[in-house]
C-alpha cells in the first residue's frame, strides 16, 4: 500500500488528540503561530475576550441609564468633567506604570474598576441622582485606560516581529468579544434585569485580574523585574518641553497642518456625540429599547470595522495619504448635514457610524504615517504633544463650547455651528494635499523618513500624488550621483508605475558605480516589462555598462535573454564574456548545455586567466558537471579561486558545502569569508547563528553587515545565541549584539529569564569570594578571588549594557557612565 494511501487505525483516545491538535496545527500552519507562542497567544486572548465582553456591558448600561434617567441636556457638562478627571486618572495610572510593574499595575486598575461598580450596583436601589453621571464616567475610564496597560502587557510579552503577526489574532478576539458581548445585551438584560449588566461587568474584571496574575505561571518566566515606563516620554521640565514644541511649529509647515487637522474633529467630536445621543433619547421611550438599540448598533459596528481595517492598509495604500484624509472631514460635513435636513434616528446612525468608521479606517492610519516626516530627535516630543495636549485641549474647548451654545440654540442646529469648523478642516486637508511633495521632498532631503523600518503599505501609501512623482523622477535624472542613488532607491521601493523606465532614463547620465546601483534595483518581477528597453541599450552600452547589463537581464528573464547572450559570447571584453556565458547557461534551454559545457571545458584547461574566467563562471552558474573542480578548489590556497568555487558549490547546494562554508567562514581572506557568509544566506538554517555573531566583528564592514542583515532574518532562532554573546569578552562584538538586540526586539521574557540567570552567576561568584575570604588566603586563593570578581563585575556590566540597550533607550550614556565607574 503507498503511503500517500495509508491511514492509521488509532484507539479512541489516541483519535481524540488528533482532533484537538487540529486547531494547533491550523494557528501554526495557517495563521503563523510557531509552537512557543501558541500558549502565551491564547492566554492573552482569553484576556481580551473576557475584558471587552464584559466592558461593553457597561458602556451600553451607562449610557442608556444616563440618557433616560439623568437627562441627556447634562451631557455636555459631563463630557467636560469626563475628560478631566480622565486626564488626571490616566496621568496617576502611569505614575504607578513607572513606579510598579505593569502585570500587578494592571490587575489593580481590573480590580478598582470591579470595586467601583460593583459599589454602583449595590447604591443603585437608593436612587441617588449623582450615581449616574458617576457611572458615565467610570464607563469612559475604563474604556479608554484598561486598552492601554493591556496593550502594554502585550509589548512586553512579544517582539515587534512577531506583534506584526500576532496583534491581528489579539485584535480579533477583541472584536469577537465585543461584538459577541453588546449583540447579547438586550437578552442578558431580559434574563438578568437591567441594573444586573454591572454584575457581568464586575465579574469579568474579576477574572480578567486573575487571568492577567497567572500569565507569568502561562509563559513560564518572570515578564519583568521593574518596568521603567520613561522610555518613550520627554525629559526635562515641561515649560521647556512646550517652547520646543512651539518653536517646532514656527518653523514646519507639516506640523502646523497636523495640529488643526487633529485640533478640529476633536473640537467636534462632543457635539457629534451630544447630537447622537440626543435623537437616540428622542426615538426610543424605554429603557430596554435603548439598552438593545445600543447592543446591536456597537456589536454590528465592531464588527464592520474590523473587517474594514483588513482592508484598510490596501485602500489607503490606493488612494494615497493626502487623498485617505479628505475623507474624514468631507464625510463630517455629509453627517452634520443630514442631522440639520433630518434629525432622527436614521441620520444619527449615519453621522455617527460613518464618522467612527473612516476615523478608525482610514484617518488615523493615514495620519499615523506623517509622524514619520518629523525629525527623529523631536519626533517623541511632538508626538507626546499632539496626542496629549492638543488632543485634551480640543476635547476641553469642544465641550466648553457646547456648553455655551446647548441652551441657545435646538440640538438640530448644532450643525450650523458646526459647519464653519468642518469646512475649515475640510480647507485645511485640501491646502496640505497640495502643499504635499514640497513637504515630502524636503523630508527625504534631510532623510527624517527611515525607509527601511516603514511599513510598505505607508511607503506606497506615501507616493500616491502624481505632482510628487513627478518631482522625485527629476530628481533621480539630476546630476549629481549620490542623490540620483538615493531617490532611484525610494522609487524602487514605493514601485509606482513607469519606475522602471524612469530608473532606465537615468543610465546614460550617471557615472558606471551609479549605473550600477540602479541596475540592481531593477532586479525585481516587476520590472519584466523593461526588458525590451535594458536589451536596446546593450547594443550601444561600453564594455563596463553592457557586462552589468547582461548580468542584470540574466537576473531578471535568464529564459527571454538567452538569445541576446549568445550574441555577446565572442565579445572581445573578457567581463562581457563571463556575464554572456552565465546568462546563456541559466536560461536553461537544453540545446545551449552542450555548448556551454565545451567552452567551459576549454576555459578550464587553459591558462590560468582562462581557469580564473572559467571558474568565476562557474560561481555564477554552478553547473553540476564540474562540482569535482570546485570541490578541489575549495581546498586550494587561492583566495579568489576558493571564494568563487564556495558560491558555484552552494548553487548547486552540493551536499559538502555546509562543512566547506563552516571551515571557511573564518578564513584569513575576507574575499572567503565573504562568500562563506553570502552562502549562509542561501542554504539557512543549516548553519548555526553562532557562526554569523562572529562575523560581527569582521575587519571588513560588507562582511558585518551581511551577517547582520542574516542574523535579523533568522529572529526566531538567533536570540539565545544573541543572548549569550553577550557574555564574549570583546566589546565591539558586545555593542554590535546590542544593537541587534534593539532591532529585533526582546521579549521581555526572555530578558528576564536571561537577566535573572546572570544576577544568579553574579551572586554566585560573591559567595565564593565570601568563602575564600573567610579563612587564610594564600597566593593561589588570592588570584583564584580576584577572578571570580573580575568575573562578578563583567556579569554585572552584562546586565547593565542589556538593560541600558533596551530598557532605558536614550539614557544609555548614563548606564555607560555608571559601568565606567
Amino acid at each position: 500500500m503507498p503511503m500517500s494511501d495509508y491511514t492509521p487505525i488509532l484507539p479512541t483516545r489516541h483519535r481524540n488528540l488528533m482532533q484537538w491538535a487540529q486547531p494547533v496545527i491550523f494557528l501554526r500552519k495557517a495563521l503563523r503561530v510557531y509552537p512557543n507562542e501558541i500558549k502565551p497567544l491564547l492566554w492573552v486572548t482569553a484576556i481580551q475576550l473576557v475584558m471587552s465582553s464584559s466592558a461593553i456591558q457597561i458602556n451600553n448600561f451607562a449610557q442608556t441609564a444616563f440618557l433616560k434617567r439623568f437627562g441627556v441636556q447634562s451631557l455636555p457638562t459631563v463630557f467636560l468633567a469626563e475628560a478631566i478627571i480622565t486626564f488626571f486618572f490616566s496621568g496617576l495610572v502611569g505614575i504607578f506604570m513607572e513606579r510598579y510593574r505593569n502585570v500587578r499595575v494592571f490587575t489593580v486598575v481590573l480590580l478598582y474598576f470591579g470595586i467601583c461598580i460593583g459599589l454602583i450596583r449595590l447604591l443603585l436601589p437608593l436612587q441617588f441622582v449623582w450615581i449616574y453621571p458617576v457611572l458615565f464616567i467610570l464607563k469612559s475610564q475604563s474604556v479608554a485606560i484598561l486598552p492601554i496597560l493591556y496593550w502594554d502587557i502585550l509589548s512586553d510579552l512579544f517582539t515587534t516581529q512577531q506583534s506584526k503577526r500576532l496583534f491581528t489574532l489579539v485584535t480579533a478576539g477583541g472584536v469577537l468579544g465585543t461584538t459577541a458581548g453588546s449583540l447579547m445585551t438586550g437578552r442578558l438584560a431580559r434574563w438578568l434585569g437591567l441594573n444586573n449588566l454591572l454584575l457581568i461587568f464586575v465579574a469579568g474584571m474579576v477574572l480578567a485580574a486573575v487571568l492577567n496574575e497567572l500569565t507569568e505561571k502561562i509563559v513560564a518566566a518572570p515578564m519583568e523585574t521593574r518596568v521603567d515606563r520613561r522610555k518613550g516620554k520627554l525629559e526635562g521640565k515641561f515649560i521647556d518641553n512646550f517652547r520646543e514644541f512651539l518653536t517646532n511649529a514656527r518653523q514646519s509647515v507639516l506640523l502646523k497642518y497636523m495640529i488643526l487637522i487633529i485640533a478640529i474633529p476633536n473640537i467636534l467630536l462632543p457635539i457629534m456625540d451630544y447630537q447622537f445621543n440626543v435623537v437616540v433619547d428622542n426615538h426610543f421611550t424605554t429603557e430596554a429599547a435603548t439598552l438593545h438599540f445600543f447592543g446591536l448598533y456597537r456589536g454590528i459596528s465592531n464588527a464592520v470595522m474590523f473587517v474594514v481595517l483588513m482592508v484598510s492598509g490596501r485602500i489607503i495604500t490606493r488612494l494615497g495619504v493626502t487623498t485617505s484624509l479628505l475623507f474624514h472631514p468631507a464625510n463630517y460635513f455629509l453627517a452634520f448635514g443630514s442631522l440639520f435636513l433630518r434629525f432622527d434616528i436614521i441620520s444619527g446612525i449615519y453621522a455617527r457610524f460613518s464618522t467612527e468608521t473612516l476615523k478608525t479606517t482610514l484617518n488615523n492610519p493615514a495620519r499615523t504615517v506623517l509622524y514619520n516626516f518629523f525629525p527623529e530627535k523631536s519626533r517623541a516630543l511632538i508626538r507626546v504633544f499632539l496626542r496629549g495636549a492638543v488632543v485634551r485641549i480640543s476635547d476641553f474647548t469642544g465641550s466648553g463650547l457646547l456648553i455655551l451654545i446647548k441652551g441657545l440654540v435646538d440640538p438640530r442646529w448644532l450643525s450650523i455651528v458646526a459647519a464653519p469648523l468642518t469646512l475649515i478642516w475640510l480647507f485645511t486637508n485640501i491646502r496640505f494635499k497640495k502643499a504635499y511633495p514640497s513637504i515630502l521632498l524636503q523630508t527625504l532631503a534631510e532623510k527624517h523618513i527611515d525607509w527601511s523600518n516603514l511599513e510598505d503599505v505607508n511607503l506606497k501609501a506615501l507616493f500616491k500624488d502624481k505632482r510628487l512623482l513627478n518631482k522625485l523622477k527629476q530628481k533621480v535624472a539630476a546630476a549629481e550621483p549620490r542623490l540620483a542613488e538615493f531617490h532611484a532607491e525610494i522609487l524602487a521601493a514605493a514601485k509606482p508605475p513607469g519606475w522602471a523606465d524612469t530608473l532606465i532614463d537615468a543610465l546614460p547620465a550617471q557615472p558606471l558605480k551609479t549605473q550600477k546601483r540602479i541596475l540592481d534595483l531593477l532586479v525585481s518581477e516587476d520590472t519584466v516589462s523593461a526588458l525590451d528597453r535594458l536589451i536596446l541599450l546593450t547594443r550601444s552600452a561600453s564594455p563596463e555598462l553592457l557586462s552589468v547589463l547582461l548580468e542584470t537581464l540574466a537576473k531578471i528573464s535568464p529564459q527571454r535573454c538567452s538569445s541576446v547572450m549568445e550574441g555577446f559570447l565572442d565579445h572581445s571584453d573578457r567581463r562581457v564574456q563571463i556575464e554572456a556565458l552565465s546568462g546563456f547557461y541559466l536560461g536553461k534551454d537544453p540545446r545551449n548545455l552542450p555548448i556551454f559545457r565545451n567552452r567551459l571545458n576549454n576555459l578550464l584547461n587553459g591558462d590560468d586567466s582562462d581557469l580564473r574566467m572559467g571558474v568565476e563562471i562557474l560561481s555564477k552558474t554552478g553547473d553540476n558537471a564540474f562540482s569535482n573542480i570546485l570541490l578541489e578548489l575549495s581546498a586550494g590556497e587561492d583566495p579568489e579561486l576558493k571564494a568563487w568555487a564556495i558560491s558555484g558549490l552552494t548553487k548547486m547546494k552540493h551536499k559538502a558545502v555546509i562543512d566547506i562554508v563552516q571551515a571557511s567562514i573564518e578564513d584569513t581572506s575576507h574575499q572567503v569569508r565573504k562568500a562563506a557568509v553570502e552562502a549562509i544566506g542561501v542554504l539557512g538554517n543549516n548553519i548555526p547563528v553562532r557562526m554569523l555573531i562572529k562575523r560581527l566583528t569582521d575587519s571588513d564592514l560588507s562582511i558585518r553587515s551581511q551577517a547582520a542583515l542574516l542574523i535579523k532574518q533568522r529572529e526566531k532562532d538567533a536570540l539565545p545565541d544573541l543572548l549569550s554573546a553577550l557574555r564574549l569578552p570583546s566589546r565591539v562584538l558586545k555593542n554590535e549584539v546590542l544593537a541587534l538586540l534593539d532591532d529585533i526586539g526582546v521579549p521581555a521574557v526572555m530578558l528576564s529569564s536571561f537577566i535573572v540567570n546572570e544576577l544568579k552567576t553574579a551572586y554566585g561568584c560573591l559567595a565564593q569570594v565570601k568563602i575564600l575570604e573567610s579563612g587564610p588566603l594564600s597566593p593561589a586563593l588570592a588570584l583564584c578571588r580576584d577572578h571570580l570578581l573580575e568575573k562578578q563585575n563583567e556579569t554585572i556590566e552584562i546586565v547593565l549594557r542589556g538593560l541600558g540597550s533596551t530598557v532605558f533607550g536614550d539614557r544609555m550614556k548614563l548606564i555607560i557612565r555608571a559601568i565606567q565607574s
